[in-house]
């Protein structure tokens, strides 16, 4: 790795914004990914919308939960 990267800085500082909270250019891409997964699914007519859907995701844990809203649960 640090032929590919160098050495680490000494004297960086720890309280620098991508130390303390990650690299966000990783979200902004699955955001991305989301939108034009979307867009895909109502063009092609396939697959079920995220209407009324919160995602939630952990990158650091890989997980993707979805909590659905605005509908009434099945009553089986």
């Amino acid at each position: 790795m640090k032929q590919l990267y160098g050495e680490t800085a000494s004297g960086a500082d720890p309280d620098r914004p991508e130390a303390v909270l990650g690299v966000p250019a990783v979200t902004a891409a699955l955001i991305g990914t989301f939108q034009a997964m979307e867009v895909l699914k109502i063009l092609l007519r396939r697959g079920s919308l995220f209407r009324n859907t919160m995602a939630y995701v952990d990158l650091e844990k890989g997980r993707l939960d979805t909590f659905r809203f605005g509908e009434a649960p099945d009553k089986t």
